[in-house]
Formats: structure tokens, sequence, C-alpha cells
């Protein structure tokens, strides 16, 4: 395999690039982020759980803050949710290049089939990616600065690492 060239990386750039540009106008991305967004609120508001057992017994409840019951949370939701939005991103660029006939232009360019790989997998990642971080912006929001009526009991120290 050899290395690739600068025309290669930046024929791929420039793929995404277009790719990455167009996603925010699909609903796909606003969809995900919202219903991550609404079930850390629900989660921070009590109304969705994810039971494991019963805490009655006398163990030590978690803080709804503390990183092992945030990655229990993150782990259970991403999951459920993300493998689906993640195929429908990935596979849609593909269908999407047929619908404008950017395929026949494509086919007519010195472009490789792994520079067209890597540059859709890159234009479908990178904005998961970026909904994934404003998804953690939002977390810290909720579970750290969220009104809570018991929040001294509930709520740990807060540590951004």
């Amino acid at each position: 395999m050899s290395v690739p060239r600068s025309g290669s990386i930046t024929r791929i750039g420039s793929l995404a690039w277009s790719e990455i540009r167009l996603a925010w106008r699909r609903p796909i991305y606003v969809v995900l982020l919202l219903i991550l967004a609404l079930m850390s609120l629900g989660f921070v508001l009590g109304g969705v759980r994810i039971s494991t057992g019963s805490v009655d017994t006398g163990g030590a409840k978690a803080w709804i803050n503390s990183e092992f019951n945030l990655a229990f949370v993150d782990i259970a939701l991403l999951s459920l949710v993300l493998p689906f939005f993640a195929s429908v991103a990935a596979g849609m660029t593909i269908l999407g290049d047929e619908d404008r006939k950017f395929d026949r232009i494509l086919h007519s360019t010195p472009l490789g089939f792994l520079e067209y790989a890597t540059a859709r997998f890159l234009g479908a990642v990178v904005p998961i990616a970026l909904v994934l971080f404003v998804w953690m912006l939002i977390q810290i929001g909720l579970y750290e600065f969220w009104p809570l009526d018991n929040a001294t009991e509930v709520r740990g120290p807060f540590d951004l690492l």
C-alpha cells in the first residue's frame, strides 16, 4: 500500500468537506441531538430510568453526575440510538450521489475507490462526532447546573476530567 499523495489528500478533503457542509441541512443530525438531549433531561429529572437492581437494600446510591453513572447511562443510550443514526447517515451519502447524478462526475475524475470511501466515511463520521460533542456539553449543563430540589443529595462535586 502506498502513501497517499498530496493531491489524493486534497481530493479526499474536498469531497469530505462538501459532505460535511451538506450534513447540517439534513434533519437526521438534529433529530439525533434532540433525542439524546431529551433523554438526558429525562435522566436528570427522574422521568427516565435504567434499572439494574434495587438500591433499597442499603447500598450507597451513586450521584447522578458520577463517572460510573454517566458511563452506564451513556453506554445504554448510545447502544440503542447511535447505530441506527450512524448507519442511515453513512448510507444516505451514496444514495445522495446517485440522486444528484454526482456519481457520473466522480467516475470521470481520477478519484479512486479508496479515496471516495475515505471521503464519504469522514463526511458521515465528522457530523456525528460534532453532534456527540454538543451532546456532551448539554449533559454537562444538565447534570451539573440544572436546578434540582435535592441537589446536595444527588449531585456530587464537578470535575471536568
